[in-house]
């Protein structure tokens, strides 16, 4: 069974759901006086791979993806008055994907703070799409809602594979096919799922990766090696392995809305090269 703040909310029913939510406005209340001026998410709604960050608060940008978060994005209103008194907010979000039409998920009021109000949305739904608006009250005054801002809601990372023609994987039996101080072939490969329910995933972004320390991994597609996945989410990286013995790729994903897998630890052994060096002709 859904929580109170995901079910349907309308007509008289809307006014007495559970203690927090409450029935929208009625249509005629709005006072001149009092507005929103300024509405914003956080974390930022953004796209990692096409460097985006918006809060697409318009009808023709496209809404960015929000990734896990600990108790839900938290929505900002930035209120004003023209009257003296501390005007509070009225958020209002609504769910675009459940049962293909849009339906309340939560109407919350939060006091203003330096004219600003903050609420937190827990419980939002993988893969859907949100949108949601803001009304100032003072008093038995309500505002016009402001424009409505979207997003999408990412809460699944995607998960990499590694497997190298040149190392084979500790343990494996098999004979490697090149030395150390060589450059080696390995194929990184992942999926973002979307999920088994309905909705969308944000898609792969970057492949971050180190040899030997784990401790490098942290960051985003911005710090750090990283390399873009190709056509499937398929990358062929070509690299100098300069270590001898026992060696360890670490791998994680990142998909679009910023969340990261755990680290993938492809264990390989690199040989050391019996060759005879080429020191040059003494003379």
């Amino acid at each position: 069974m859904k929580p109170a703040h995901l079910r349907r909310l309308g007509g008289a029913a809307a006014v007495a759901v559970a203690a927090g939510l409450l029935a929208a406005p009625t249509a005629g209340a709005a006072e001149t006086g009092l507005r929103v001026t300024g509405t914003t998410a956080s974390p930022r709604p953004g796209n990692v791979s096409e460097g985006v960050v918006t809060d697409a608060c318009d009808a023709t940008t496209a809404p960015g993806w929000i990734g896990r978060t600990t108790d839900g994005p938290t929505l900002r209103a930035t209120v004003a008055s023209d009257t003296a008194g501390t005007p509070s907010a009225r958020f209002s979000v609504r769910d675009l994907t459940a049962d293909g039409a849009a339906v309340f998920s939560a109407v919350r009021e939060a006091s203003a703070w330096n004219k600003e109000a903050t609420t937190l949305v827990p419980g939002l739904v993988d893969g859907h799409s949100y949108a949601w608006n803001a009304r100032a009250l003072q008093g038995h005054k309500i505002s016009a809602a402001s424009p409505d801002c979207h997003f999408k809601v990412d809460l699944t990372s995607a998960q990499p594979t590694v497997s190298s023609p040149d190392f084979p994987p500790l343990g494996s039996g098999q004979t490697p096919g090149k030395y150390a101080g060589e450059t080696a072939a390995f194929v990184i490969s992942g999926t973002d799922p979307a999920p088994a329910g309905g909705g969308g995933a944000s898609g792969l972004a970057c492949y971050r990766y180190a040899f030997n320390d784990s401790l490098l991994m942290s960051g985003g597609c911005d710090s750090g090696a990283s390399v873009k996945p190709g056509p499937g989410g398929t990358v062929t990286l070509d690299v100098k392995v300069r270590e001898w013995g026992t060696n360890v790729l670490y791998v994680k994903a990142v998909d679009n809305a910023g969340n990261s897998s755990f680290n993938t630890g492809y264990h390989f052994y690199a040989p050391s090269d019996p060759r005879p060096k080429d020191l040059g002709v003494l003379r």
